[in-house]
C-alpha cells in the first residue's frame, strides 16, 4: 500500500536549460540602431527646405521676426545689454523697510554703448535715486544703429524697477 503523500509515478528528470546567448549587434545595420536619428534628419531637411525668409510673389514684406538678421532694418534705437551690465544693487535702507519703487532716467547713449548726462525724471522714493544713477552710469548698451552704423542717442529713457520677491 502506498504511503500517503507518495505518488506512484516518479517525477520527470530535470532537463538541462539552453544557455542564453547575447544578442548579436552586428546582424542589424547601424542605421536601425538609433531610429530617432532618422526622424531628426527628416526634421532638419524640412526646416532647411521651408525657406520662410525668401521673398513672396505677392510683393508684401515679411514681418520683421521672419527676416534673417542680414535683412533686418538698418535703423533701431539703443537697448540695455543686460549680460554686459553690472547687477543692480538694492539700497540697504529699502531692503530693511521692504520698499519697492522705480526711477525713470533720461540719458545720452554714445556710439560705444556707454551712458552719460543721466538725470532723474521721476522717482517713487529718493532712496532709490543714487543706486539707479550708479547702475545706469556703469551699464553697457547696444547703441542705436542708423544705416548700419552705431550713432549717439540723446534723451534715451530708461526705468529702473526695484521689486522685492517674498
Amino acid at each position: 500500500m502506498p504511503h500517503p503523500g507518495h505518488l506512484d509515478d516518479d517525477p520527470p528528470e530535470p532537463q538541462p536549460m539552453p544557455a542564453l546567448l547575447p544578442e548579436s549587434t552586428t546582424d542589424r545595420p547601424a542605421r536601425w540602431r538609433h531610429p530617432g536619428a532618422i526622424l531628426a534628419c527628416f526634421g532638419v531637411f524640412l526646416l532647411l527646405s521651408a525657406k520662410p525668409w525668401m521673398a513672396t510673389d505677392s510683393g508684401r514684406p515679411f514681418p520683421p521676426s521672419a527676416l534673417p538678421l542680414s535683412r533686418l532694418p538698418a535703423t533701431h534705437g539703443p537697448r540695455l545689454n543686460r549680460l554686459a551690465s553690472p547687477r543692480l544693487l538694492y539700497p540697504e535702507v529699502a531692503l530693511k523697510l521692504y520698499m519697492s519703487g522705480q526711477v525713470s532716467i533720461d540719458c545720452t547713449i554714445h556710439a560705444d554703448g556707454m551712458a552719460s548726462a543721466c538725470r532723474i525724471v521721476r522717482s517713487t522714493d529718493p532712496v532709490f535715486n543714487a543706486s539707479s544713477l550708479s547702475y545706469v552710469a556703469h551699464a553697457r548698451f547696444f547703441p542705436a544703429i542708423r544705416n548700419g552704423q552705431p550713432v549717439e542717442t540723446r534723451d534715451y529713457s530708461l526705468t529702473v524697477r526695484y521689486v522685492l520677491r517674498r
